[in-house]
């Protein structure tokens, strides 16, 4: 049963998003992100599994230079906020050496043949937090669109990852 469940999910091509709970904990070594995991676990190969997370992004946080005070390579745009939706199209990584954190974005991106992607996974949410229901769920709507319309066969699926005593307080408050 479970090497049929294995097979099933391996026969998929699929797009992992994520924040910094998909990327693995900064600043500490070995500790693996769930999109990592997800694709070590289920034996999937860099074709058809493409992972695209990036610590401190959500549906309507974004990161960039101003906010965060990192530096931009690959000639991206300095005060563009970069979000999930961005993370559908473009590469963005985040890196830190000796305490300097450098953010890389480039707009070549590494899915080839998006119609054969089967599964488009984002999990996050921590970062929007303190945002209202109603601005993230514009924001999700948004997301979902622009997936289905570079990946038109491939299932969205979305899940909450991250929560802490202040993220449970805010959806109590909000509801």
């Amino acid at each position: 049963v479970v090497a049929k469940a294995i097979s099933l999910i391996s026969d998929k091509r699929y797009l992992l998003i994520g924040d910094s709970y998909g990327q693995g904990a900064r600043n500490q070594v070995g500790v693996k992100g769930w999109a990592p995991l997800f694709k070590e676990k289920m034996g999937l190969s860099d074709d058809n599994c493409v992972i695209n997370t990036l610590g401190g992004t959500g549906f309507c946080r974004g990161v960039s230079k101003s906010k965060e005070g990192i530096t931009i390579d690959n000639g991206a745009d300095e005060s563009k906020e970069y979000k999930f939706i961005d993370l559908l199209s473009c590469t963005a990584t985040m890196t830190e050496t000796d305490g300097v954190r450098e953010l890389k974005v480039s707009e070549i991106f590494p899915v080839t043949n998006p119609e054969t992607i089967t599964d488009n996974a984002l999990c996050g949410g921590y970062n929007d937090q303190w945002l209202r229901c109603d601005e993230i769920s514009n924001e999700i709507n948004k997301f979902v669109a622009k997936a289905k319309e570079l990946y038109p066969n491939a299932l969205v699926s979305i899940g909450m990852v991250g929560c802490s005593a202040k993220t449970n307080q805010a959806i109590y408050t909000q509801q």
